[in-house]
């Protein structure tokens, strides 16, 4: 199978298949950066900020970016958790 060419039908390069939307199963637009499902124009929405976030345990040091305007869907709640690690 050969990649999608510029000028192809959307999912040409899919065996002809376009990702569907997983509420409406019309042709998704984008995905949810939450859980990755299909969205069409109706069913996407913007998500203000969303903070990644990985810790390196054996330097203390965490890295994170935020992704602005994210995609995601209705049914994905996206909320703070706090750890503090055990200081002896």
């Amino acid at each position: 199978m050969q990649p999608p060419r510029a000028g192809w039908p959307p999912g040409a390069g899919f065996g002809g298949r376009a990702m569907r939307c997983w509420f409406c199963d019309n042709e998704a637009r984008g995905v949810c950066a939450a859980c990755g499902r299909g969205l069409c124009y109706d069913h996407a929405h913007f998500h203000d900020a969303m903070t990644l976030a990985k810790s390196d345990t054996s330097t203390g040091y965490t890295s994170y970016y935020n992704v602005l305007n994210a995609l995601k869907c209705r049914d994905c709640r996206l909320e703070w958790t706090y750890h503090t690690p055990d200081r002896k």
